[in-house]
């Protein structure tokens, strides 16, 4: 099935499919990877279902154990662990999965903590791009300059 309009995804994270879709659209994906990356979010949204939970509970642990009961039935799970970032990504951006704890080690760490928390909720801003700014902001400054 190489048309994503023929995935059809049920359970929790169905309200979310179209959005997902457009999303991959407008980042540039071609219809066959939007259909292969649907097909992922109906089967998880499946299992979500099948384990009594919701978005809220999609973490990255809960995507990794998603993936684990994929590979123990041998299904390929290399191939997808490097898909879940965008469903993730998108499902954290639109405020239905949590966004990943950070561990604070010290007042530096807790100013990018709270800058990102503030990136993210008062700008609007993607988790990658949060992410990108903390990593700026986190390397060493040149003495030099």
């Amino acid at each position: 099935m190489r048309n994503p309009a023929f995935v059809q995804v049920v359970g929790p994270l169905a309200p979310f499919a179209a959005g997902f879709c457009v999303r991959l659209e407008l980042v540039g994906y071609a219809p066959e990877s939007r259909a292969v990356y649907l097909r992922l979010m109906a089967q998880l949204s499946r299992w979500l279902d099948e384990r009594g939970l919701d978005g809220s509970a999609l973490s990255t642990a809960v995507m990794d154990e998603f993936l684990r009961g994929r590979r123990a039935r041998r299904q390929s799970a290399r191939s997808i662990r490097s898909r879940r970032s965008p469903l993730l990504e998108y499902l954290r951006e639109i405020g239905v999965s949590p966004l990943p704890v950070q561990q604070v080690d010290g007042p530096a760490e807790m100013l990018l903590v709270d800058y990102g928390a503030y990136l993210a909720h008062e700008r609007g801003l993607a988790a990658t791009t949060v992410q990108q700014h903390r990593e700026q902001l986190s390397r060493p400054v040149d003495q030099d300059l």
